[in-house]
């Protein structure tokens, strides 16, 4: 078994206290940012997750629990989400508390120091000291990967669940001998991973299969011999995690049904999207973001980058045979596995995993660059525990320096493949200046683990800290400090109205379109689809939610399209009436109707959200659109009568039979009747619009939006709630039995 050493005696409260001290600080410190005021604002984000935000914190200090949908328009999972996502408790809490751009703030830094000190715990468990510990935490807990999701709230959380998940498995496993007990446990709690976000659900159960093999091949109990405990105690605790994972499995289930699938022919292109290049690697040791389209980087997502100061210490590791420890081996397998997964459809081994479940299910494989960085971590963490426990006359000096040589080779060679161009050259010399620093606290001071550990710790910490830098927008912190302050204006301006908010970024503040997708990158693919059909090739436009929705697009497309009449014939079909940019000059119709608020714009012959339209046209997938492509438009607004959270009533007056489109985002759960009878939704290109046929006469529409069960979602998530506290008190108490 994977175990803490009995031969060291217990370490003081105060040195596990310190560490976790530490870690706070670090986290703290690595997103300065956000206590600066700055969002991590990315064009995503910012068009599909603000609105959803705004209207929850409103209806919070309102006194109610609002709608919270799981299925955005680009299908993210924001928050851990799902129908249940309102009733998350720390939501509950800080979104209660705080300004919703804070809460966000806080709950990014509160989950990422929430996954170091899983890690920390982990190494604990697996009989690292502390120091060791905390430099696996400060790799891996807030490492590339994590780093690289800041704007992804819910993968930050999926990772940490991940990581919870791991040191679970971990006390479980010393526990008892009988695998069946830590086989259900371990599974039980690694479905609780869906709690994140589907695609880091195999990350985190692959770390603990990952985990229970090397722990079976060390001798553990061959699961026949425990089926009463199988029957027992296992089967309880995985019963337990599934129900855990049940807060958001039926929820994603529920929106399956009308989630976008790829069609058979199109399957492998589907699930290995985003693999893992082969000049990818580079980036574990120099990630230089500005080189993407250089190096032919697939998805930005896929950051590994653990720091040049740990994977010397894994090299060194490596060569002086620290490896053939079992945390050793653990590190090792996940290194093996993780490289074979990331790849994709760089290898052939995905032409059978793009059909087996749950891999035909997900995508972008190079995400299991976290299995990757967390096998570096674990063998940088091993050199320095192994020497550190050594007599200084049996240490090996060679290995550190062979690693050095090694780690150099490999520094220059990401470095040129990289580019020494801006970011890329401090990067560089960062990655060389961690590593002599390393090496000469190694030589120097006689391999004392302390400070060997200590000086990687500050060379990771400032690798990061320009890590951090080059992932986060181009744009000034002065913007993303009003970003909220726009996007609160949206929320005022349309929360009784129903209308929407076109906001515009500085240009730079997105990542350019790859040149096979004009109008937008894979993430953007559906609302700029719906730019290109609407007459504005570049510009990004998503769907919102209701009331009080936000649209964001690039103000680079809105300068191409900068004759104002186009961009109102745009802003128009897609029913927005008010424009937040940075104050320039936009001629008519547009007019500012706040001499106090520059930045905003309005069309005060803006039709609405809500309009009769009888030019229509079918685009390829079917979908219905108001048409002809160049205009002019034949609209007729339609009055709402009545607006609240899940609810329209709409009412118009027709001479013929035309389409009554309602630009909203056709999110699952959307029901209609007209004059009391039920009526199909239909979906309006580009697929996140809704239309009805709407026959000739007077009529009255009712739109409602009920998803599911709201109070079973408060059950699902107090059962959740009570079942990690158990599992967690569990794990705790079974930490020291072998």
């Amino acid at each position: 078994m994977i175990v803490n050493d009995p031969e060291n005696s217990p370490t003081p409260p105060s040195h596990h206290l310190t560490a976790i001290a530490v870690l706070l600080v670090y986290c703290c410190a690595l997103n300065w940012q956000y206590f600066a005021g700055g969002m991590p604002y990315r064009d995503d984000v910012a068009k599909e997750t603000i609105p959803q935000m705004q209207q929850y914190a409103l209806g919070l200090r309102e006194g109610r629990i609002p709608l919270w949908n799981n299925n955005l328009g680009c299908g993210y999972y924001q928050h851990g989400s799902g129908e249940t996502a309102m009733y998350y408790p720390p939501n509950l809490l800080i979104y209660r508390l705080f300004h919703w751009a804070t809460a966000y703030r806080i709950s990014l830094v509160l989950h990422t120091f929430a996954a170091c000190v899983w890690l920390y715990l982990f190494g604990l468990a697996v009989g690292l000291r502390v120091l060791p510990s905390l430099l696996l935490a400060v790799c891996v807990g807030a490492g590339g990967t994590m780093a690289a999701h800041q704007i992804h709230l819910n993968v930050v959380l999926g990772l940490s669940l991940g990581f919870f998940t791991l040191w679970l498995a971990t006390q479980w496993s010393r526990s008892d001998r009988s695998m069946p007990w830590v086989l259900g446990g371990a599974v039980g709690a690694g479905l609780a991973m869906l709690g994140g976000q589907p695609p880091y659900l195999w990350p985190g159960v692959l770390m603990t299969v990952v985990y229970l093999v090397v722990v079976t091949l060390r001798g553990g109990a061959h699961p026949i011999c425990g089926l009463p405990r199988l029957l027992g105690r296992g089967v309880a605790v995985a019963a337990g995690g599934i129900l855990l994972a049940g807060i958001q499995f039926v929820p994603m289930l529920w929106s399956a049904r009308e989630f976008p699938r790829p069609m058979p022919k199109g399957q492998y292109d589907y699930v290995t999207a985003g693999s893992f290049a082969w000049s990818d690697f580079p980036r574990l040791l120099v990630p230089d973001s500005g080189a993407r389209d250089a190096l032919g980087l697939q998805y930005w997502e896929t950051q590994g980058f653990v720091g040049t100061a740990a994977v010397l210490l894994a090299l060194a590791a490596v060569l002086s045979g620290g490896w053939r420890s079992t945390r050793g081996k653990l590190a090792i397998a996940l290194i093996v596995v993780g490289v074979l997964l990331m790849l994709g459809g760089n290898t052939p081994l995905y032409l059978l995993l793009a059909h087996v479940p749950p891999f035909s299910f997900l995508r972008v494989p190079a995400r299991m660059v976290v299995l990757v960085s967390l096998g570096i971590g674990l063998l940088a963490a091993e050199a320095v525990q192994a020497h550190g426990s050594r007599p200084k006359s049996e240490q090996s000096r060679p290995a550190m320096g062979s690693a050095a040589v090694i780690t150099a080779a490999l520094t220059l060679g990401a470095g040129v493949l990289t580019g020494t161009h801006g970011i890329g050259a401090l990067e560089t010399g960062l990655a060389l200046g961690s590593l002599l620093l390393v090496v000469a606290a190694w030589r120097v001071v006689g391999q004392r683990r302390h400070l060997v550990t200590c000086a990687a710790l500050v060379a990771t910490a400032l690798q990061f800290g320009v890590l951090w830098t080059a992932l986060n927008p181009t744009a000034p912190l002065s913007f993303w400090t009003s970003t909220p302050h726009a996007a609160d204006l949206c929320a005022s301006r349309t929360r009784y109205t129903g209308e929407r908010v076109l906001c515009l970024q500085p240009t730079g503040a997105v990542y350019p379109a790859p040149a096979s997708e004009p109008g937008g990158d894979w993430r953007n693919r559906l609302s700029a689809n719906a730019a290109a059909l609407f007459g504005v090739p570049s510009a990004q436009v998503a769907d919102a939610v209701l009331p009080g929705a936000a649209l964001f697009a690039d103000a680079q497309a809105a300068a191409k399209a900068r004759d104002s009449v186009d961009l109102a014939s745009f802003c128009e079909i897609v029913g927005v009436r008010w424009v937040t940019m940075p104050p320039e000059a936009l001629g008519d119709p547009w007019v500012r109707p706040d001499p106090g608020l520059p930045e905003l714009y309005e069309n005060p012959g803006s039709v609405g959200p809500y309009y009769l339209c009888s030019q229509v046209i079918n685009d390829a997938q079917g979908y219905l659109r108001p048409g002809p492509p160049g205009g002019p438009y034949e609209l007729t607004p339609v009055a709402c009568t009545e607006l609240g959270p899940g609810r329209l009533l709409l009412e118009y007056d027709s001479p013929i039979d035309t389409n009554l489109f309602i630009m909203q985002g056709r999110w699952n759960g959307w029901m209609a009747t007209m004059d009391g009878t039920p009526v199909p939704v239909q979906a309006a290109a580009p697929g996140y619009f809704m239309w009805l046929p709407a026959p000739a006469g007077h009529h009255r529409v009712e739109m409602s939006f009920q998803p599911l069960d709201y109070d079973i979602g408060l059950a699902m998530t107090l059962v959740g709630l009570g079942l990690m506290i158990v599992l967690g008190r569990m794990g705790w108490m079974n930490r020291g039995r072998a």
